[in-house]
């Protein structure tokens, strides 16, 4: 594995997704991170959960997003009850951080209410909260639900 494996996502350089679907309509790429398809064939709307937490790691450069659901009825019926979404991001190169170009302070990151969670081709990716804005690239993003 050489360095750049492990440096930020270069630009035009395509994420790929993994937990997430492949079928034909329902991959990320198609319908991007506001609305997606697992793996398992499950629907999950992000509008229906909170951010409860947004942490950076900057070596290797990753990102992780938990989510949960404070109201059981919006949770997926195929989820355990109690369920968490995470969302690790691999290879991340911060673009805009509350409208800041210096990094992150993770302890600085209120959760919240998501207002956006975008995909944009090739790796570019946005989440909107009602308190804070990230906007970043990463190579990877890896979906595991617990």
């Amino acid at each position: 594995m050489t360095l750049d494996q492990h440096g930020p996502s270069r630009p035009g350089e395509a994420a790929s997704f993994h937990g997430f679907s492949a079928a034909p309509g329902q991959s990320v790429g198609e319908s991007g991170l506001y609305e997606f398809w697992t793996a398992d064939n499950v629907l999950v709307h992000m509008g229906d959960s909170l951010c409860s937490r947004i942490t950076f790691e900057p070596n290797p450069a990753q990102i992780e997003m938990t989510f949960v659901y404070d109201e059981p009825e919006h949770s997926p019926a195929e989820f355990p009850q109690g369920a968490s979404i995470y969302l690790l991001f691999h290879r991340v190169a911060i673009l805009q951080w509350n409208g800041d170009q210096t990094g992150p302070d993770p302890d600085d990151v209120p959760g919240g209410q998501i207002t956006d969670l975008r995909f944009d081709h090739p790796n570019l990716f946005r989440i909107d909260l009602l308190s804070s804005h990230l906007e970043f690239t990463a190579q990877r993003v890896e979906l595991t639900i617990v």
